[in-house]
């Protein structure tokens, strides 16, 4: 506390979590709709230009009065990074601004709208068959009810350790903890290491990759 350190040059780039697998998604062929807010300022102008760019459909996204959400991450000389969230637009993305659910082949979640938001959604999807796959970043205590609407659920070491209330510091505790997590009723848990690659657990096996 306190210390003041020296970095490197800074960047800035457009992102967030849910932006980011929505381009990957997109340039990886899938159609992307991107549900969530932006602010009023120039970062919001510029994180939707960056999606439609990309091929993201952003018919609902939200434009919310104030600032846009922000992410300050730093990175280490070992490439480990941490990130602070600034929510902005997205912590005032309530359940009434979701738009009506249509068919579609995933609904993609993170934590960083509100979780009765992200309750609200995984609600609507799951009593309409849509697979929900939910990264929980930022990490908050999940409510039961939301993960038996789970059907994947990926997330690294510190999400799983604080969800499972046990440590993950080799495959063979992460192995374990993605098969605890399954008890929640989630068919599929993936789990990542970083450097030390994933494991994953389903109904019928479980590995390290």
């Amino acid at each position: 506390p306190g210390e003041t350190v020296l970095g490197s040059d800074y960047a800035t780039y457009p992102g967030g979590k849910g932006a980011n697998q929505a381009v990957a998604a997109a340039r990886a062929g899938a159609q992307v709709e991107m549900w969530g807010a932006v602010g009023s300022d120039e970062f919001g102008r510029l994180l939707q230009e960056n999606l439609e760019h990309n091929g993201v459909d952003t018919r609902h996204l939200r434009q919310l009065e104030g600032p846009s959400g922000l992410a300050l991450i730093t990175v280490d000389p070992g490439g480990q990074n941490r990130i602070v969230v600034s929510p902005g637009a997205n912590g005032r993305y309530m359940p009434e601004h979701l738009p009506p659910f249509t068919p579609a082949a995933l609904l993609l979640l993170q934590l960083e709208i509100p979780l009765a938001t992200v309750q609200a959604a995984a609600e609507q999807a799951f009593a309409q068959g849509i697979p929900v796959l939910l990264n929980p970043a930022p990490v908050v205590p999940l409510p039961g009810s939301l993960l038996r609407q789970v059907r994947y659920l990926v997330l690294n070491e510190s999400e799983a350790a604080a969800l499972a209330q046990s440590p993950v510091e080799t495959p063979e505790q992460a192995q374990k903890v993605a098969q605890e997590l399954q008890k929640h009723g989630i068919p599929a848990v993936i789990l990542t290491l970083g450097g030390a690659g994933l494991v994953w657990a389903d109904r019928e096996e479980s590995g390290h990759w």
